[in-house]
């Protein structure tokens, strides 16, 4: 049986992205076929801790474009970015012949397959307006009945009891106010 190579990038500094890391592997671990192996990396410590901002994203992309460069050089078959904003993976499609996928078309497809409207949850105020534009260029908006957010920074989210207290009371919300049939988790920090 052939073997496949996916490369999962964490695209946040390596000190940060250890609280991640074994939640990250367990759920990609968890979807791959028997044919299918992960690796995973972080970013140098040079770059930003988390994405929470256009800034961040652009400071991060580098990082993250080298890595995926550097993937695909080394025989990878796929690049999964682990972020729901997709940082760089646009520009990565253009450089390199394997599959580059984010957290954000793959989710809003599934929500797309159960529902009709579909509200997103999000970390924080500054990711709404980069998640709009994700919506936009991907021609969904219509679909998206909000985008709200929890107020927790990404740096924040191991207190789990604070997690799902914000995280249902946004997602009713978004359900009793808003319209929304599905709920999607707009961070790939929030697994």
């Amino acid at each position: 049986m052939a073997q496949y190579k996916l490369k999962v990038i964490l695209p946040i500094a390596e000190d940060a992205a250890q609280q991640f890391m074994p939640g990250v592997i367990e759920e990609v671990e968890a979807a791959l076929t028997a044919d299918f192996t992960a690796d995973s990396e972080a970013l140098p410590n040079e770059a930003t801790d988390f994405i929470q901002s256009r800034t961040s994203e652009e400071w991060n992309a580098p990082y993250i474009i080298d890595i995926a460069n550097r993937a695909a050089d080394e025989g990878f078959d796929g690049v999964f970015i682990s972020c729901f904003g997709e940082p760089a993976v646009e520009v990565l499609k253009e450089q390199i012949d394997i599959p580059v996928v984010g957290g954000f078309a793959p989710a809003i497809n599934q929500a797309m397959m159960v529902s009709a409207k579909f509200s997103v949850v999000t970390v924080v105020e500054s990711v709404v307006p980069m998640l709009w534009s994700l919506a936009h260029a991907q021609n969904v908006a219509g679909l998206l009945t909000s985008i709200r957010q929890i107020g927790i920074p990404v740096s924040d989210l191991t207190d789990l009891e604070k997690l799902k207290k914000h995280l249902l009371e946004e997602s009713i919300k978004a359900i009793e106010d808003d319209g929304a049939e599905a709920i999607v988790l707009g961070c790939t920090g929030l697994l």
